[in-house]
Parts: C-alpha cells; sequence; structure tokens
C-alpha cells in the first residue's frame, strides 16, 4: 500500500509545520510583569525578562548577569531605569 498525498495535504502539513517552528517565538512577546526581589543592598533579582537577571548598581552604572531574552530588552532596561534612574547599564555577563 502506498500513501498518496494531496495537495492539501501536503500544504497543511507545511502550515502546520511552520507553526510548531515558530511556536517558541509566538509566546514571547506575551508576558506577565516583572518582578524585582531585593537581595540586600544594592543587589536585585529581576524575574519575567525570560530569564532570571540579577542587577548591581554601583556609583557609576549597573551591572548585570544576564541579559534576560532580547524580546524582553526594552522592558527591562524600562524596569530598571525606574528602580535606578540616571544610572546606565555599564556591564553585563551572560550565562548560558
Amino acid at each position: 500500500m502506498t500513501a498518496r498525498f494531496t495537495r492539501r495535504d501536503v500544504i497543511f502539513a507545511t502550515a502546520a509545520g511552520a507553526v510548531a517552528a515558530a511556536w517558541p517565538r509566538l509566546g514571547a512577546g506575551q508576558h506577565g510583569a516583572m518582578t524585582l526581589t531585593d537581595l540586600g543592598g544594592e543587589l536585585v533579582l529581576v524575574e519575567g525578562a525570560g530569564a532570571n537577571v540579577v542587577a548591581l548598581a554601583t556609583a557609576d552604572g549597573l551591572l548585570l548577569v544576564d541579559g534576560g531574552a532580547e524580546a524582553h530588552a526594552a522592558a527591562l532596561q524600562r524596569v530598571l531605569a525606574e528602580r535606578w534612574p540616571g544610572r546606565p547599564i555599564e556591564m553585563a555577563f551572560n550565562t548560558k
């Protein structure tokens, strides 16, 4: 017995494959609010940036451990600017 595919079957399978491949990116833009948890002193944990981000505020600016997901970069910068106005991100260490 040989399988016979119609043009409709091929188009449906192609569309389903495209959606499946893009699925992680489709949900990336939908996220809740970021939360900041004080870890003591000028050290905070930021959750909701696509990864856990640790920020340390110094007189020269901010040091980040992990930068979060690219889709959340603007929101992360906004949250950090609200917490520490006028302190730019000076250094970031990205981990995997």
